[in-house]
């Protein structure tokens, strides 16, 4: 995210440039280095001081400088546009006293987590068929059918040949009548809806 060279000049102890790193995230957690190693030949002081600074905050300080290096920090800046500001402090024991300038370099880094992939919805279940129930009588069978997918439907009853439609309301039943001579042996047909179900029958006549 920021990898360059950030350089403070100093005038003298209470009188050090701020410079301001522009920079952009995605998260709410950033990880922060400065760093002096290996050691910067420019800089006549072997270590130094950064202040750090976020939005006008004062985030902290850190010794910089070869011997002074420290882990990286986390600071937690909203997701957008920001800058870091950082000031590079001299320390007294630099040949030119509290003044002169400091390079160091300032990396900034987060990690991006991807994006979950969208929620699937699942599957539709699968509408059930009618409910069949077959009573049969002197002339024929009269079968009871009972929606169970919940969908208005147009249906046929298929069985040896003969077929009848009827329609089929969403939750309700139909009585459908079937003529037939008994021959004492079981009679299987099929009712098939419109609405993607189907339902075997069986009865003995």
């Amino acid at each position: 995210m920021v990898y360059e060279q950030v350089t403070s000049h100093c005038r003298a102890a209470d009188d050090c440039d701020m410079v301001q790193i522009p920079f952009e995230v995605e998260t709410g957690t950033q990880t922060v280095l400065l760093s002096n190693v290996p050691n910067n030949p420019s800089n006549k002081c072997a270590k130094a001081v950064a202040e750090f600074f976020l939005g006008g905050q004062r985030l902290l300080s850190r010794y910089v400088g070869p011997g002074w290096e420290q882990p990286p920090f986390t600071m937690n800046a909203t997701p957008g546009k920001h800058a870091l500001g950082v000031r590079i402090l001299n320390q007294s024991d630099c040949p030119s006293g509290d003044a002169g300038d400091y390079t160091a370099r300032l990396s900034m880094w987060e990690d991006v987590e991807p994006a979950p992939p969208p929620a699937q919805a699942p599957p539709p279940a699968a509408k059930q068929g009618p409910l069949v129930t077959a009573e049969p009588g002197l002339a024929g069978v009269t079968f009871h059918v009972t929606d169970r997918s919940g969908v208005a439907s147009q249906c046929t009853y298929s069985s040896e040949g003969y077929t009848d439609s009827f329609g089929l309301p969403a939750n309700g039943s139909h009585d459908l009548f079937v003529p037939a001579i008994r021959l004492f042996k079981t009679r299987t047909g099929t009712i098939t809806c419109d609405n993607g179900t189907s339902t075997n029958t069986s009865v003995f006549y």
